[in-house]
């Protein structure tokens, strides 16, 4: 029972280190990273590379609130977590079938 405890804890501190590295890269692109208002945040990896899809509202120039956007990162080894492309309008699932398509790689 003790090793399945510590199991369980593992797995939950790796995937709070992705979504931490996750939600700082998404901060570093943002006009007002302090307005940063985090929803669903999910992280996918496969032989295809790590890619996240996190829902993010924050201020724009005019400080205003932008409303619920995605943003999609892939982690580039040397360069961490990496935006692909401008935040969307889309819903997180459109995002994560993104996500699940890159993470599983090219068809071979």
């Amino acid at each position: 029972m003790k090793y399945l405890v510590s199991i369980a804890a593992l797995l939950l501190l790796s995937g709070c280190s992705d979504t931490g590295a996750v939600t700082n890269a998404v901060k570093a692109g943002l006009k007002d990273p302090d307005s940063a208002e985090f929803g669903a945040i999910d992280v996918r990896e496969g032989p295809g590379g790590k890619w996240a899809c996190v829902t993010v509202n924050a201020r724009n120039s005019f400080g205003g609130y932008t409303g619920d956007q995605q943003v999609k990162l892939n982690y580039e080894n040397g360069q961490g977590w990496q935006w692909v492309g401008e935040p969307a309008e889309i819903s997180h699932e459109s995002c994560m079938e993104y996500a699940d398509t890159k993470a599983r790689g090219p068809i071979e």
